[in-house]
């Protein structure tokens, strides 16, 4: 037997041995495709733990896109543990000047665009995020984390202008939110957390802004849906608690 047919086979052990024994987020690869165009963009990418994903919108043509001047960007997954699905960020179409967007998974920015981050001791994958924006001058803010293998899913639109939006979906139990920012001046904040299974369907349309806090928490099952048209001069105010 030869000396390079034992080196040969040395070496195909050795890879055998990797793709079967090594861990798979060890394996698991992050993916980023979007296009950018525009001026003055500060985009931060960190995808850390594999099995991420950054890209457009169910595979359509158009999707993916970032256009625009002055916005701020910031994309983090990571999780520690590798789940039954990946992390997934999905940007259908992100269309505006002067944005300032932090999307993050395995973690949650609940104090705004510069307050402090908050995760679990151990993070699972397996969150979606899906985030449509057309206008300026908003601030959107989500965190999705949960320490077991339960995925969270949150769908945000925007299409117009002045916006603040902050959506934190934590703990177990499966966590689901929808919310479409119509008109201008709106201000939406939900937090979900504990064991219960929640979910939100939000619509803000109207001639005036909204001001909405949705908080739900606990161990039973949690659901709210609003389709709001506020037609009072100076806006609306909605608070709402389940727990």
């Amino acid at each position: 037997m030869s000396r390079g047919f034992l080196i040969y086979m040395c070496l195909l052990a050795a890879v055998c041995y990797a793709i079967v024994f090594l861990p798979e987020k060890v394996l698991a690869d992050n993916e980023i495709e979007l296009t950018q165009s525009g001026n003055n963009l500060n985009l931060t990418i960190d995808q850390i733990g594999g099995y991420n994903i950054i890209g457009g919108y169910n595979n359509e043509v158009f999707s993916g896109d970032i256009s625009g001047t002055d916005n701020e960007i910031v994309f983090h997954q990571e999780h520690s543990d590798k789940g039954t699905n990946p992390n997934t960020i999905q940007i259908y179409d992100f269309n505006g000047n002067y944005n300032q967007v932090m999307l993050r998974q395995g973690s949650d920015a609940r104090d705004g665009f510069t307050g402090s981050i908050y995760s679990d001791s151990s993070e699972y994958s397996g969150h979606t995020v899906t985030l449509d924006l057309d206008g300026s001058n908003n601030v959107i803010v989500t965190g999705q984390r949960n320490s077991s293998d339960v995925g969270h899913d949150l769908t945000v639109g925007v299409y117009s202008d002045n916006n603040t939006i902050n959506s934190v979906q934590g703990y177990t139990g499966t966590k689901s939110g929808e919310m479409y920012i119509w008109n201008d001046g709106n201000d939406v904040t939900t937090f979900q957390d504990g064991a219960g299974d929640h979910n939100f369907y939000i619509d803000v349309t109207g001639s005036y802004g909204t001001t909405l806090d949705l908080t739900q928490t606990g161990t039973t099952d949690q659901s709210y849906s609003l389709y709001q048209n506020c037609q009072t001069a100076g806006g609306c105010s909605i608070t709402v608690t389940q727990q």
